[in-house]
């Protein structure tokens, strides 16, 4: 009987607990640092370029584009604000999606094909707990 290797995505969810919840925190943190540091080196490269085109009487036109730079990171700080918070409300014993992996499945006839494409792994702090075919 003839059979094949598949290459098909995996589904991955992670279980809500309480160190979870601690690390996605942190790794949102760090991102809020990286940010707060390259907004205040585009205030210090802003006030920089606002005193060179003063001195050169020149538009400000390096420093119109660096306070854009900085709105935008402004704007993605805020988005990880909210992001906290999410990670803060979400519920012990709840899954969330973590992405999705390659695997490879032997396929032959009378596989079935729905159950191959709906695998998931189950992971819960950092370990998988369960992995399901088929819905």
């Amino acid at each position: 009987m003839p059979e094949l290797w598949i290459k098909h995505p995996v589904s991955v969810k992670a279980r809500v607990t309480p160190e979870l919840k601690k690390r996605m925190a942190s790794e949102v943190q760090e991102s809020m640092k990286r940010l707060d540091i390259e907004v205040g080196q585009l205030d210090f490269q802003a006030k920089r370029a606002q005193f060179e085109a003063e001195k050169q009487n020149a538009p400000p036109v390096l420093q119109k584009q660096l306070e854009v730079e900085k709105q935008k990171r402004l704007e993605k700080r805020s988005e990880l604000v909210g992001r906290l918070r999410d990670i803060a409300r979400l519920e012990d014993g709840t899954e969330i999606n973590q992405g999705t992996v390659e695997a490879l499945s032997q396929a032959e006839p009378g596989t079935d094909w729905d159950r191959l494409y709906s695998t998931e792994i189950v992971l819960e702090d950092g370990r998988v707990v369960e992995i399901r075919s088929g819905k």
